[in-house]
């Protein structure tokens, strides 16, 4: 006897159960039974149905039975795909079993063909089964089929049904056409709009059943899936040329913006293009404003999520569900740049708590599931941001994965005037804001942006229009007043700092400043150079800059202050910890056979060095060597010192230009020659 379903249900459409024994009905195709009422389940079948009239072998095979088929489906499809097999393949009587679910001993003595499904709608789904050859090998012996779905079928299929696979048929999205007969069959009206392509492959199986809704026409499910996609589909009003400060980023970025609109153009594939970046920096740098303006200069969405987030969703397989809806949603807008923030959350699998080790594992083992293959995420651009670039698991920058790392510091002076221009907009375009940026030297684009509220605020305060000296204020903020004989020994301070480095690396100089702010009086900007593979020359040279300020304060005013200490990142802090590391983690110690006492940290430090007097000895003698180079240096710029702190109390910022002119008079180039 047929199966018989009445027009309006879909009892008998085959549907993927939990159960042990769940088996899929199938239908006599000849019996011309009800096709499904359901919107999504019915598009699967005009998916597969396209492609049986592209590759008919492929349904002969599956009719003959003893066939083991892999059908690469569209993300978030698998599940209606494999109901539409059924649907399609299935004879009367025929039963499709869930492969991950039946007991081989059960169905052992069948003597009937047994049919099985191996469902996976990504790579996570793969912990379900990771061989699974008894299974396969059972319908493949009863002259059934084994046929698995997915998007990506190599990274989650079980490795048996990969192995014995006969054939493979990949499915496209459903186009404009297939969506207009698919909703003409359901409402039964013709569609007069016309959707584009672009729009229809992006259309997922619960968009179809959100739009197309009982008692409506073919034109408003149209609409609806047409403002559905474009919501997911907004684009950023912020652009690279916007940005300010980030040079090398920008650069990166606009060449991806090229790399992507060649590939969108089909002249460049997805493997020539870069797939993910990590962006390091301190907070308020801008690397979130980046990802948004690279999504801005690429013309595509961006999805953003965090650890946080993702964390938020429950216990563990919660989180990793959540993780791998973002990575459907941004695969169902792609191309998309996908922006993963704080990403030294996962931590690195070498460094874990004891505690929360498994834990932790399994989260970052399921980010890198994700993060890999070319296929499972094309189209998807991952940026991690951190502040922390060391903390994350090397395994997350290997190669293949986030394997550009790109730091964006504190803007200069032109990123500064840029940035600030941005969020103006079109206030003050006339004005001239080099003396703003030079007094924001310091700052980072988030404080910027907080200045510039600030202003504006100021403004509708006062009943009129912002001007500069409410940006001044703003910069200044709740700096507290202090007297001439304070702001002079600040500039004697930081000229210290300065005379250092432009002595020992004068290209690295970028500004100096004695801005007051609430926590500190100044400061000096320089691009230090890497200590991959510092010498213990270079580690003397940075705590020598270090003390300089000190130093410079002992030498004019006769004693100094305690201006350099304080803090974890005071001046002595950084100095004590830096001699200390190149004695007992850095092998510069200067001992013939130099051994391994750890890194310190400010935590440990004082322990340490507690316990060690043989170390505290080391630290000191290192400490005392530079800080007599650095009264050294300050002693040989006597004549120039002056010069350079008169002009930082009247100025409060010089640029590294500036400095070496003051102190090096007619001599820059040949200076930065000699480096």
């Amino acid at each position: 006897m047929k199966n018989s379903h009445p027009p309006t249900t879909t009892s008998g459409f085959a549907k993927l159960g939990t159960d042990e024994d769940t088996e899929f009905s199938g239908l006599d195709t000849e019996a011309n039974p009800p096709r499904p009422r359901d919107p999504g389940d019915l598009a699967a079948i005009h998916m597969l149905e396209a492609a049986f009239a592209a590759s008919p072998d492929i349904r002969d095979l599956a009719g003959q039975g003893s066939a083991a088929i892999i059908v690469a489906v569209p993300p978030l499809w698998a599940k209606p795909v494999q109901s539409a097999w059924a649907f399609l393949i299935m004879q009367d009587g025929q039963t499709m079993a869930n492969g991950d679910n039946i007991n081989s001993p059960r169905w052992r003595d069948n003597v009937k063909p047994l049919h099985i499904a191996f469902i996976r709608e990504d790579a996570g789904d793969s912990k379900k089964m990771t061989d699974g050859a008894a299974i396969v090998a059972l319908a493949l012996g009863h002259g059934g089929t084994a046929v698995g779905f997915a998007p990506n079928p190599d990274a989650s299929l079980p490795t048996a049904l990969l192995a014995a696979a006969d054939a493979t048929i990949t499915l496209q999205p459903v186009d404009a056409r297939q969506l207009a007969n698919i909703i003409e069959e359901i409402t039964g009206t013709s569609p007069t709009d016309v959707i584009a392509d672009t729009i229809a492959t992006k259309i997922s199986p619960d968009d179809l059943r959100l739009a197309v809704r009982a008692g409506q026409d073919a034109d408003s499910a149209i609409r609806r899936l047409s403002a559905m996609i474009a919501k997911r589909q907004v684009v950023p009003d912020i652009t690279l040329a916007d940005l300010g400060g980030m040079d090398e980023a920008v650069t990166w970025g606009n060449s991806l913006a090229k790399d992507l609109t060649e590939y969108r153009a089909g002249t460049l594939t997805w493997s020539e293009v870069d797939r993910g970046v990590l962006l390091g920096g301190p907070p308020g740098c801008g690397k979130t404003t980046f990802a948004r303006a690279l999504a801005g200069s690429c013309g595509v969405p961006l999805i953003a999520s965090s650890l946080g987030e993702w964390q938020a969703a429950g216990h563990l397989g919660d989180l990793l569900k959540a993780m791998r809806r973002t990575f459907e949603q941004a695969r169902a807008a792609a191309p998309a740049i996908l922006l993963v923030d704080e990403i030294d959350g996962f931590g690195d699998r070498s460094n874990l708590n004891s505690a929360h080790k498994d834990y932790s594992i399994q989260v970052i083992n399921g980010f890198l599931e994700l993060l890999d293959g070319v296929v499972a995420r094309e189209g998807v651009i991952v940026v991690g941001a951190t502040n922390h670039p060391s903390s994350l698991d090397p395994a997350i920058t290997r190669s293949g994965r986030l394997d550009r790392h790109i730091t964006i510091g504190l803007p200069d002076e032109g990123g500064l005037t840029q940035i600030m221009r941005h969020h103006l907009g079109g206030e003050l375009s006339g004005e001239d804001l080099t003396a703003a940026a030079k007094l924001a030297i310091g700052g980072t684009g988030a404080d910027v942006a907080r200045w510039v509220r600030g202003a504006k605020r100021r403004g509708r305060q006062g009943s009129r229009a912002m001007c500069m000296e409410d940006i001044i204020a703003e910069i200044r903020g709740n700096a507290p007043d202090v007297c001439p004989s304070m702001l002079r020994r600040c500039a004697i301070h930081e000229a210290g700092h300065a005379i250092a480095i432009a002595h020992l690396q004068p290209n690295t100089l970028r500004h100096v400043s004695i801005r007051q702010t609430s926590t500190t009086g100044g400061g000096v900007i320089s691009m230090r150079p890497e200590l991959d593979l510092a010498t213990s020359a270079d580690i003397d040279e940075l705590i020598t800059i270090l003390l300089a300020g000190r130093a410079a304060e002992e030498i004019v005013l006769g004693a100094a202050s305690s201006g350099a200490g304080g803090t974890a990142e005071s001046d002595l802090a950084r100095a004590t910890l830096l001699a200390t590391s190149a004695i007992t983690a850095l092998g510069l110690c200067g001992a013939a056979t130099p051994i391994w006492s750890g890194m310190p940290s400010p935590d440990t430090i004082d322990i340490l060095l507690s316990r060690r007097p043989d170390i505290a000895r080391q630290v000191e003698a290192r400490l005392d060597r530079a800080y007599g180079a650095a009264m050294s240096l300050i002693n040989s710029h006597s004549a120039s010192l002056p010069r350079l702190v008169d002009r930082l109390i009247e100025a409060e910022t010089l640029s590294g230009d500036e400095v070496l002119a003051l102190l090096l008079p007619g001599s820059r180039s040949a200076e930065l020659e000699a480096c």
